[in-house]
């Protein structure tokens, strides 16, 4: 079962998804799931997440709501009750 899902809002932000991703993938806690929502970037950040060789990272591409929706747990499919949103107020 699944300790942790960590939920990254991604827009246009290729530049940082690489270091941000591998940030958490370099934790002690390795019992985690990554889903990464991404809003329609227009550059290279979703095929960067895509380029992670990882089973728990996941990929979901929205609409432009995508800080929204990574803001709603009902909408996003996790496996576990509590998460953390990186990015999401």
């Amino acid at each position: 079962m699944i300790s942790v899902s960590i939920v990254i809002p991604l827009y246009n932000k290729g530049p940082h998804i690489s270091r941000t991703i591998q940030s958490v993938l370099n934790q002690t806690e390795q019992n985690f799931e990554i889903i990464v929502v991404d809003g329609q970037s227009t550059d290279e950040g979703p095929k960067i997440v895509k380029s992670f060789e990882d089973p728990r990272i996941f990929f979901l591409r929205t609409g432009r709501i995508g800080r929204l929706l990574c803001s709603q747990r009902r909408y996003l499919p996790l496996k576990i009750r509590f998460r953390r949103v990186l990015g999401c107020r």
